[in-house]
């Protein structure tokens, strides 16, 4: 089995749970320098590990592959790049308890190859309450933890994860889809354009997103998730969506069952990039 138990702890090297993810991911944020969208492709795998059987604490660890191609010509002539190349890691603790609370905890870093190569990190929690069998309410949040420098052309710039917090009630429905809505608030972004300069700011902002998980059969479902962070203008608007994978099977209870990790692996709509000059 690649595991064996020590009382209620178990040492393995294969994983509890795993899952492979493919499909289509758009973005656009402040770090486009307001010219720009990208559009592409994301594969992923995620897998996590039971470390105590009785407390259901275990740990993930996940990497992820985005290529994405420039939506408009400016970003190109700028700068010479025609594409964006993002690499997402996630490693963190989790815990799904008997009573009712769900926890996690996660450092995403990013390597990006942009208009210039970036490496930024931050940090993700996530807290949840079982209202109900089919109803959960909490509290997600990420935080920054470094930035990067570079430059747009010839502009020098600084890259900064975006703080920001959410509230969220997730939903087991009767066809076994599984839905997740949040608001909640982000740190300013700074309103910045390469053609006609720095715009006003406007404070701390509205955020909304959603995510969704639909079984297909035992070994697969569709997979999706965006995030919002107005305004619209110059904010974010980053989704994805694909097909899910899961070896071993599970499908029909895989956002829920006790070794799934509570966190996916990092992609933009949860690791949103500010843009200062």
């Amino acid at each position: 089995s690649g595991s064996f138990d020590s009382g209620n702890v178990r040492y393995g090297i294969l994983p509890d749970y795993f899952d492979f993810f493919h499909g289509l991911d758009a973005s656009k944020e402040p770090q486009d320098f307001g010219v720009n969208g990208v559009y592409g492709g994301r594969l992923s795998v995620n897998a996590a590990w039971i470390l105590d059987e009785q407390s259901g604490l275990g740990w993930q660890l996940g990497t992820s592959l985005n290529y994405s191609e420039n939506g408009l010509q400016i970003t190109e002539n700028l700068t010479g790049s025609k594409t964006r190349i993002q690499n997402f890691s996630t490693i963190g603790l989790f815990q799904r308890g008997d009573n009712g609370i769900t926890w996690g905890a996660a450092f995403d870093v990013l390597y990006q190859d942009y208009y210039d190569n970036f490496v930024l990190g931050q940090w993700r929690a996530n807290l949840g309450f079982s209202m109900t069998e089919i109803d959960d309410l909490g509290v997600w949040l990420a935080i920054p933890q470094f930035s990067d420098r570079g430059f747009y052309g010839t502009t020098p710039v600084k890259l900064t994860p975006v703080q920001q917090v959410n509230f969220y009630w997730r939903r087991i429905w009767q066809s076994n889809v599984v839905t997740t809505n949040w608001i909640g608030w982000a740190q300013e972004l700074n309103e910045v354009n390469v053609l006609y300069g720095n715009m006003r700011s406007d404070g701390p902002q509205f955020v909304y997103g959603t995510e969704f998980h639909a079984p297909l059969n035992d070994h697969l479902a569709i997979y999706g998730q965006g995030n919002f962070i107005r305004p619209v203008d110059s904010g974010t608007l980053d989704a994805y969506v694909g097909l899910v994978l899961y070896i071993g099977g599970g499908a029909y209870d895989a956002p829920y069952r006790r070794n799934a990790p509570v966190h996916t692996v990092a992609n933009n709509p949860m690791f949103a990039i500010n843009l200062s000059r």
